[in-house]
């Protein structure tokens, strides 16, 4: 059995068990194969068992519908699924391939020799992907989180010259401006978004697939697409279904998916920070916006888990005579400052009117080497975070999430 393809199977229908367990039996290939009746025991199976492809009822004794698809989906992370559905419930199958699933069966129509032959389409299929985009197969994408002080501190330019960092590195990113008002994002969009955050939020949020996603998002640059309000009022606050949904269906479009975050920390932007694999907070240096990046840090640590990296961010943008000193700003925030990014309003405003990312307008330029150097130590943040979320495991002086990332330069310590 060293060769064999490990199945688990979720279904508790005795009799369409034993029948799938007969006919892969039967096949000339070599199936290790393992059933769980619940939703309880596959999830336990998938943790022991690793198989490499999951056949799955929907409607299990302690799960139905959509519901178990999610369950199973957020555990089995690079595993491909295959739904089994009765004829009256292919259209939730239909959803759940839709949104990441490999494949569904309508069982009263299944042929016995089609079953080893979909699940090796299933298996050559995300081998094939992962090969080209040479990452784990269908590995969910990483989340880095943006959020300010206080409003016009610059988050939302440095998020998307960020995004624009990866997507050079070759690595296409989304941009989520999750505001309820019109932002900075959309004077970065080619086009006019159709219908843009606003119209995922109309959505019930269950429904929200990757294909939904896909549909309402703008590029800016290549390898960069924004979703944002655009022009659109959205009246009520962003909740943490919607955002949980929305985020969730970018990370399976796109391996790098940026958040552009209010300051105001409410439910749903709660609902985002939980779902991310670093933040930075971005500050200005001066007194106001320090003490509220202090509170600010406060209500974060408040609601995220302790597996979140940090990336601490000061952007230097003032042009104060004396800005706050690094040592009062560590005092207040009780971190180390991290990383600066040069004052550059006059040419931000210009990126805007030419619609384009200043770090690509001026290549050589420190602007563009500041959002690089923070695009990696992000990175190595999300990694690290990933890795301490799987093992739950931190440094014995447990302050690895208040580290610094990128010491100021001797000019920038004044």
């Amino acid at each position: 059995m060293l060769d064999s393809k490990r199945i688990l199977i979720i279904e508790d229908d005795e009799d369409y068990k034993r029948l799938l367990g007969a006919v892969l039996a039967r096949s000339p290939e070599a199936f290790d194969v393992k059933t769980a009746r619940s939703l309880a025991e596959g999830l336990a199976l998938l943790k022991a068992f690793h198989p490499e492809i999951v056949l799955m009822d929907l409607d299990l004794p302690d799960s139905t519908g959509y519901e178990t698809f999610l369950r199973v989906q957020a555990q089995a992370h690079e595993v491909p699924l295959i739904m089994l559905t009765a004829l009256d419930d292919d259209s939730t199958a239909v959803q759940s391939v839709k949104d990441g699933a490999q494949d569904y069966l309508v069982k009263s129509h299944i042929q016995p020799k089609v079953i080893p032959r979909l699940i090796n389409m299933a298996l050559h299929r995300v081998k094939r992907g992962a090969e080209r985009n040479g990452t784990g197969a269908g590995k969910p994408g990483h989340v880095i989180g943006f959020i300010g002080s206080k409003g016009g501190v610059g988050t939302s330019t440095t998020a998307v010259n960020v995004a624009a960092a990866l997507a050079q590195s070759g690595s296409d990113t989304v941009v989520i401006e999750l505001h309820s008002g019109a932002g900075t994002l959309s004077l970065y969009a080619k086009s006019e978004p159709a219908g843009g955050l606003k119209a995922l939020l109309e959505k019930p949020a269950d429904t929200i697939t990757a294909l939904d996603l896909e549909h309402h998002l703008v590029e800016a640059v290549r390898g960069v697409r924004l979703l944002c309000p655009g022009s659109s009022v959205i009246q009520t606050p962003i909740g943490v279904k919607h955002a949980h949904a929305i985020i969730s269906a970018a990370k399976r479009v796109v391996p790098y998916v940026v958040l552009d975050l209010p300051a105001r920390i409410d439910e749903g932007v709660a609902a985002a920070l939980k779902l991310c694999d670093c933040l930075a907070l971005v500050i200005d240096r001066e007194p106001s916006s320090v003490h509220c990046g202090a509170a600010a840090l406060q209500q974060i640590e408040s609601v995220i888990s302790p597996n979140v990296g940090f990336g601490r961010i000061v952007i230097d943008r003032t042009v104060l005579d004396t800005p706050l000193p690094l040592e009062d700003m560590q005092h207040l925030l009780n971190v180390q400052p991290v990383v600066f990014v040069p004052h550059a309003a006059s040419a931000i405003a210009r990126s805007h009117w030419v619609r384009t990312p200043l770090m690509l307008l001026h290549p050589d330029e420190l602007f563009k080497l500041a959002h690089l150097e923070l695009a990696q130590r992000l990175l190595a943040l999300s990694a690290r975070s990933t890795t301490l979320g799987d093992h739950r495991e931190w440094p014995a002086n447990g302050n690895a999430g208040r580290s610094a990332v990128l010491e100021p330069t001797r000019a920038q310590r004044r």
